[in-house]
């Protein structure tokens, strides 16, 4: 009952609010047991190593995406600081740049 008045006005702000974290997790142990009971446990570890795998890659590639939108802003930064200073070198507007964020830095 509860699943299908979460589903039926999913952005409600209620006391029974579907905790799809916790729902989401008894399913994957589900099909870990399921799969250990029909193909032994050997298959279901090899695919909780699988699931791992592709976490640890997620999480990597998130943290380049980070890294990637940090040198980003940096260059937009740079590039504003370059348009409102004709004169001024890139080297120059990076190195001003870097200054800056460092003494904004907390």
């Amino acid at each position: 009952e509860y699943v299908y008045m979460e589903m039926v006005d999913p952005f409600s702000v209620d006391l029974i609010d579907f905790d799809i974290k916790s729902f989401s997790e008894s399913v994957v142990e589900d099909i870990y047991i399921t799969l250990s009971d029909i193909d032994g446990r050997e298959a279901a570890s090899k695919l909780h190593q699988r699931v791992q795998d592709k976490e640890q890659t997620n999480t990597a590639m998130a943290k380049v995406n980070d890294s990637i939108l940090m040198h980003y802003r940096s260059l937009q930064k740079v590039s504003t600081m370059r348009a409102s200073h004709p004169n001024i070198t890139y080297d120059e507007a990076t190195e001003k740049t870097r200054l800056l964020e460092q003494m904004s830095a907390p």
